[in-house]
């Protein structure tokens, strides 16, 4: 499963970073810019995530047989989730706490939002506050459940709610390193 997702991942990337590039190589060229390479990288670590993010929860897994092309999606499809903790606590009762599917579904949807907390505050300067990040956060996490409703994915209050956690752990993330950095001189 991990080794199919980075798979998956990768090729999207590629393909992005590609385009990504030549558009970005464009726009700078065209307004004539200072090019801040250290912010180029992290634009460009940036949009890879968001790729990541969106081939990964959004974009069907297809496979191709006999030059036809087929959508397939792995496992059985949950009833959309819309009261709060219900999946969670599903998860814990019919694996335990500390069971290894419980902690990996727990975290993984909180850590799979940390870096567009972390990102927003540090590329955009006008998105500092947590109000701003997390309304932002909002607005990508409840676009992508709406999707994954419509194309036959599973939606889920309880999502939303870990991956509201990892963006206000980026936002803090973030924080603690502009902290650091003052307290350095």
């Amino acid at each position: 499963m991990t080794l199919r997702f980075i798979s998956d991942a990768l090729k999207y990337c590629v393909f992005v970073t590609v385009i990504y590039a030549v558009l970005r190589w464009l726009w700078v060229k065209k307004k004539d810019a200072q090019i801040d390479w250290r912010r180029e990288i992290l634009l460009l670590l940036f949009v890879e995530y968001m790729t990541v993010i969106v081939s990964q929860t959004i974009i069907p897994r297809w496979i191709f047989v006999s030059g036809k092309m087929f959508f397939y999606e792995i496992g059985e499809k949950l009833p959309t989730n819309l009261v709060p903790f219900k999946s969670i606590s599903k998860f814990i009762m019919g694996f335990g706490l500390f069971d290894e599917v419980t902690v990996i579904n727990i975290l993984a949807n909180i850590l799979i939002f940390v870096p567009f907390g972390l990102f927003l505050p540090l590329l955009w300067r006008n998105l500092r506050s947590l109000w701003k990040t997390l309304a932002i956060g909002t607005i990508m996490i409840i676009t992508i459940e709406t999707i994954q409703y419509f194309i036959g994915r599973t939606a889920d209050i309880d999502d939303y709610i870990l991956n509201i956690l990892g963006v206000a752990a980026g936002y803090g993330l973030w924080k603690l390193w502009i902290k650091q950095r003052k307290s350095q001189g």
